[in-house]
């Protein structure tokens, strides 16, 4: 169930960067800054009494900071947007009345985690170019 959330996650960054053609040097997943089990954890922490795995579809994926807001030259807003830390657990009902609605400061995130197979590595925001 974790793979979907991931997926739908991911395409949503994908067809975001692709509408403005910003090409990346990582992948999508990467510019969420967290492994899998990161991910996982942070979400289960933020679910509210109801919301689970298996019935994603009636909660989705809310981004505090908005998409919208995200100024696309600015390779400091993309990631801190992006980041997982910027995601939430949220009911399709209440994100939909929410929309684009900027109620928070975008912070910048530093650091980023990489998987390269059996290993993670830590990488820092500098070090990824969006062109």
């Amino acid at each position: 169930a974790i793979s979907k959330v991931q997926d739908r996650l991911v395409s949503r960054h994908l067809r975001w960067l692709k509408r403005r053609n910003i090409i990346l040097d990582c992948t999508a997943w990467e510019l969420t800054g967290c492994t899998t089990i990161m991910f996982y954890e942070h979400f289960n922490r933020l679910f509210v009494e109801g919301m689970n795995w298996f019935n994603y579809g009636e909660w989705q994926i809310d981004h505090v900071y908005p998409l919208a807001a995200i100024d696309p030259a600015s390779t400091e807003s993309i990631l801190a947007v992006f980041h997982y830390t910027n995601l939430r657990p949220i009911w399709a009902k209440q994100n939909s009345e929410k929309g684009s609605i900027v109620n928070s400061t975008l912070a910048p995130k530093d650091v980023f985690v990489r998987n390269h197979g059996s290993h993670e590595q830590a990488f820092k925001a500098e070090e990824l170019r969006l062109t």
